[in-house]
C-alpha cells in the first residue's frame, strides 16, 4: 500500500490507498435525430380518492372535478341511478413526464434541423467547441474548412456548448443520462439565401449528389493541470487510413463513414408559397390552391394521340366535360377528405386512403424516378394504396396519415384568416406534382380509363343493355363521365330510370338499341335531354347544358 509523508516533518508518514487517475475525455461526437415520449414520472404513481357524492353531482362533474377523465371515476354501487352519499372511486394517475432519446443519424437533407451529441467523461460545466468540417469534395467549402450552420436562427461557424447544460435547461424525466454530454441543435444551411442556392446548386453538380461531412471538436478544461488548456483532454475520435481521419479530435459518424448531407426537394416552395387560399365548407376551414390549368388546355393533347393512348373523339369528350370538373393542379383540403387533387377531384379519405393514393401508386411504378422526385423526396408517399406525408425538412418528423394528417394540413386555416393566401407546406408539393407533365398526362389516362372501363360497361337497372350501346354521341358518353365522376353510384339508376321514362312513352320502340337504325341519334338525344337534367347530384341540369353549349 502507497504511503504519504509530511514535508514540514518528513518523520510523520501514513499509509493511504491508491489515487484514482479521473482522464477527462471526448468519447463520442455524432449527429443525432432526438424524439421526446410520454412516460409517468418514476415515484409518482396513481393514486385513488373515495368520493362522497353530493346533490345536482354526476360522474362528469366529478370526473371534472378532479381533473381526470370519466373512465377514471368508478361506481361502488350497482343501482341505476346515481345516488346522494354514494362512494365514488376516483382514481388520479401519476405525473406524467417527458423522456428524450438521441439516435446517431448518418445523413440528412440540406436544411434539416438536427443535433450535434459529444459524449464525454470528468468534463462537466466545460465548453465544447465545434466545426462541422467539408470532407472529401469542395462543395459547401473548401475540403477540411469549416462551413456555416444556424444555430438560434444565427449563422456561425465556432459553434459553442456546455457539458451538461441540456440536463439544467430541458424539462426532462431522464436528465442524468446527458450529464456529461454537450447537445446543440443546428440547421443544415447558412442563413443567406444566396448561399443556400450555391450549395444546391454545388448538390447537382457533384457526381454523387451529396456532401461529406465530419465534426472537429476541442473542449477547453479550466481545471487541467498545466498552461495548455486541452492538453489532458483524451479524444476517442476515430483514426483510419489517410492523413486527415489522423486528427485527434477528428470525429466521424460511424467508423470509416461520413456524415452525408444531399439536396432537399424544394418542394413547390418556389411556385406555391402563400399560393394557398384559406376558405371554407360550413364551418370547417382549410386550403385551396383553385389551379391554372384547365383539361382544355393540356399541352400535350397531340402526343397523347400520337402515343395512341387517346382518341381525338375521347379528347373531345373530354373537353366538353372539362368545364364542369376542376383544374388539372388544384389542390384543397376543407371538406370531409383529407385532401382532393386534380381535374378529376381524386381523393385521400380520413382513412389515408382512396382514389388519389392509387392514382400515386400507379405512378410510382410507370414513373419511378419522378415519384421520387415529386413526391417521396418532399415528404409524401404511399404504401399499399395508403397516402403518408414526414416532413422532409424536419429531421425530427413521423409518417402521418388519417387525422393527423388532415391536422397537419389545415394548421393555420381558421376563421380569422378566411380569403388571406398562407403557406401550405405539405400541399406545396402536391401542386407542384399536379403540374408535372406526366402527372397531367396520368390524370388524362385516368379519365379515358374511366369512360371505357367502368362507365360505358354499365348496365343500366333493370335492363341487359349496356351504356356503350346506348350512348353513341359524345355528349351522351360526356354525360355519362361527368355523373360518374361526381356520383357514381347512382348512374345505373338514374339512367334506367330515364330509360323507363323514355319506353313508357314510346312502347313500340325496341328496347335493344341496336335495333334503332337510323332513329338512335333521335331516341338518344331525348333519353339525355331527360337524364341529363334529372340525375341525382350538385346542379345536374346547370353542369348538363353546359355540356349541351359544347357539343
Amino acid at each position: 500500500m502507497p504511503s504519504v509523508q509530511l514535508i514540514e516533518d518528513p518523520k510523520v508518514k501514513a499509509a493511504c490507498s491508491p489515487l484514482d487517475t479521473l482522464q477527462q475525455e471526448v468519447t463520442k461526437a455524432y449527429f443525432a435525430l432526438r424524439e421526446d415520449k410520454e412516460v409517468m414520472v418514476e415515484g409518482s404513481g396513481s393514486t385513488v380518492i373515495d368520493h362522497k357524492t353530493t346533490s345536482g353531482q354526476t360522474l362528469s362533474k366529478i370526473a371534472a372535478q378532479y381533473g381526470v377523465e370519466l373512465k377514471d371515476v368508478k361506481r361502488t354501487k350497482t343501482t341505476k341511478y346515481l345516488q346522494i352519499g354514494e362512494i365514488v372511486k376516483v382514481t388520479k394517475p401519476g405525473k406524467k413526464g417527458t423522456e428524450a432519446k438521441f439516435t446517431k443519424i448518418s445523413e440528412a437533407t440540406a436544411g434539416s434541423e438536427i443535433y450535434i451529441v459529444i459524449e464525454t467523461k470528468h468534463l462537466q460545466e466545460e465548453k465544447a467547441l465545434i466545426n462541422v468540417k467539408q470532407g472529401k469534395e469542395d462543395l459547401f467549402e473548401k475540403q477540411n474548412s469549416a462551413i456555416p450552420v444556424q444555430v438560434d436562427d444565427e449563422e456561425i461557424v465556432k459553434i459553442e456548448a456546455v457539458v451538461g447544460a441540456f440536463s439544467k435547461e430541458e424539462d426532462i424525466t431522464n436528465k442524468k443520462d446527458f450529464e456529461d454530454w454537450a447537445i446543440v441543435k443546428v440547421k443544415l444551411a447558412p442563413k443567406d439565401e444566396e448561399k443556400q442556392k450555391k450549395w444546391s446548386e454545388n448538390l447537382d453538380k457533384a457526381e454523387s449528389k451529396k456532401a461529406s461531412l465530419y465534426l472537429l471538436v476541442d473542449v477547453h478544461s479550466e481545471h487541467s493541470m498545466c498552461d495548455f488548456e486541452s492538453k489532458y483532454v483524451d479524444y476517442k475520435g476515430y483514426v483510419g487510413e489517410g492523413d486527415d481521419s489522423r486528427i485527434r479530435n477528428h470525429f466521424l459518424n460511424e467508423e470509416g463513414a461520413w456524415f452525408d448531407v444531399k439536396k432537399g426537394c424544394d418542394c413547390g416552395k418556389k411556385d406555391f408559397d402563400k399560393k394557398f387560399q384559406c376558405t371554407r365548407y360550413g364551418k370547417v376551414y382549410g386550403p385551396v390552391f383553385w389551379g391554372t390549368m384547365k383539361l382544355a388546355d393540356y399541352k400535350h393533347w397531340d402526343e397523347l394521340i400520337k402515343d395512341k393512348k387517346v382518341t381525338k373523339e375521347e379528347k373531345e369528350i373530354l373537353v366538353g366535360m372539362s368545364e364542369n370538373e376542376g383544374k388539372l393542379d388544384s389542390v384543397q383540403s376543407y371538406d370531409s377528405e383529407i385532401l382532393t387533387v386534380g381535374a378529376m377531384q381524386k381523393t385521400v379519405n380520413p382513412q389515408g386512403k382512396g382514389e388519389f393514393p392509387i392514382q400515386v401508386a400507379e405512378f410510382k411504378e410507370k414513373y419511378p424516378a419522378k415519384y421520387k422526385e415529386l413526391f417521396e423526396d418532399c415528404g409524401w408517399t404511399v404504401e399499399s394504396n395508403t397516402m403518408y406525408y414526414k416532413d422532409p425538412n424536419d429531421s425530427g418528423a413521423t409518417k402521418i396519415t388519417g387525422s393527423a394528417l388532415k391536422t397537419k394540413i389545415r394548421e393555420g386555416f381558421k376563421e380569422a384568416e378566411f380569403k388571406k393566401k398562407l403557406k401550405c407546406t405539405p400541399l406545396e408539393p402536391i401542386a407542384k406534382a399536379s403540374q408535372d407533365k406526366d402527372f397531367q398526362a396520368k390524370q388524362v389516362e385516368d379519365f379515358i380509363d374511366r369512360l371505357k372501363n367502368k362507365v360505358l360497361p354499365i348496365k343500366p337497372k333493370g335492363y341487359s343493355y349496356t351504356l356503350k350501346q346506348y350512348l353513341k354521341s359524345k355528349l351522351g358518353k360526356a354525360t355519362a363521365l361527368d355523373h360518374h365522376i361526381n356520383r357514381p353510384g347512382y348512374v345505373k339508376t338514374d339512367f334506367g330510370k330515364a330509360l323507363d321514362t323514355f319506353f313508357a312513352n314510346n312502347p313500340t320502340v325496341s328496347k335493344n338499341p341496336g335495333e334503332w337504325g337510323d332513329k338512335h341519334a333521335e331516341y338518344e338525344k331525348t333519353i339525355l335531354d331527360d337524364y341529363g337534367v334529372n340525375r341525382r347530384g350538385t346542379d345536374m341540369k346547370g353542369r348538363y347544358n353546359k355540356m349541351k353549349a359544347k357539343f
